[in-house]
């Protein structure tokens, strides 16, 4: 991994060389400073890094294990790829699931290293340095059959809040979708309960990536409800690119980006990342629920 910040001999030179300098600040002030430095320099393989997910679950990319044989609480493709950056090189890590708007707020302060599975708008640009994509999804809407038996013909995703109302889910971006953040959508905690908006009448129409609310229907024990929901891809939209956020404020941002766009780039080019997709998209479909989620009754 090219460095991408002074080492620690360097911090050690730079100290020795601060002893012997002109008296232009006294000793306890310099090794103020390269005290302060020598703490940003730490390698990645001496120190923990933190990285969060989505709480309620974002199939098949992370989920909690619904067999009680594992000892692993959270898996999925994220915790995958992670497994085959970090352990190889080494690294410590933490994977922490936490509601989507708290994991952003606290990788944004450095609280948190990174975020896994986070598409890109301009403010998430300025907020967080971004992976390369690491996967892609499917920008799409859902609404009752029986509410719109002649199906909904649109020709951009905001004709639809001429057509009702719109749910989607607190803290996502819905931007490469078609929509602004000024927009009036009806925002929830939790993916597996938007079906339930447009049965209660509280929405006419939802936001979701196809692949994720396909799992979570799976993992909910939903299926059934895929007879009455219409879904259709949201017109001039394209695969949309997903990525792992790093936080701006972290001290290993420069490490963690240049160690993740490495890593992310070999298992693309050999095929590892395809496979591993594959593989989650097929085997939570092989779940039964031993114990639900909270809320998910």
């Amino acid at each position: 991994m090219a460095r991408n910040s002074p080492s620690f001999i360097d911090a050690l030179l730079y100290f020795e060389q601060s002893i012997y300098a002109s008296d232009t600040m006294n000793l306890l002030s310099r090794l103020v400073i390269i005290a302060s430095l020598f703490l940003t320099w730490i390698p990645l393989g001496y120190t923990q890094v933190l990285f969060c997910v989505e709480a309620t679950e974002y199939p098949p990319f992370n989920y909690q294990q619904r067999h009680q044989q594992t000892s692993d609480q959270w898996v999925g493709y994220d915790i995958d790829v992670l497994k085959r950056v970090f352990i190889p090189a080494k690294v410590d890590y933490r994977i922490i699931p936490l509601p989507w708007l708290r994991c952003l707020k606290e990788v944004e302060r450095g609280e948190i290293d990174g975020a896994m599975s986070a598409s890109l708008n301009p403010r998430r640009q300025s907020l967080y340095l971004a992976t390369q994509p690491y996967y892609h999804l499917t920008p799409s809407y859902y609404y009752l059959k029986s509410a719109f038996p002649h199906g909904v013909n649109i020709k951009q995703a905001r004709d639809l809040l001429n057509l009702g109302s719109v749910c989607g889910i607190d803290g996502f971006n819905y931007d490469n979708f078609g929509f602004s953040p000024s927009d009036a959508i009806y925002r929830i905690k939790a993916l597996f309960q938007l079906p339930k908006m447009l049965e209660q009448g509280r929405c006419h129409f939802f936001l979701a990536r196809q692949e994720v609310f396909s799992a979570t229907l799976v993992l909910n024990r939903l299926t059934h409800l895929e007879d009455k929901l219409a879904a259709q891809v949201m017109p001039d939209t394209k695969p949309e690119p997903f990525h792992i956020l790093i936080s701006r404020q972290s001290r290993h941002k420069e490490q963690l980006l240049s160690l993740l766009n490495s890593k992310i780039e070999a298992m693309r080019q050999s095929g590892k990342l395809k496979r591993l997709l594959h593989y989650h998209r097929y085997i939570v479909t092989q779940f039964e629920p031993v114990t639900p989620l909270p809320g998910n009754q």
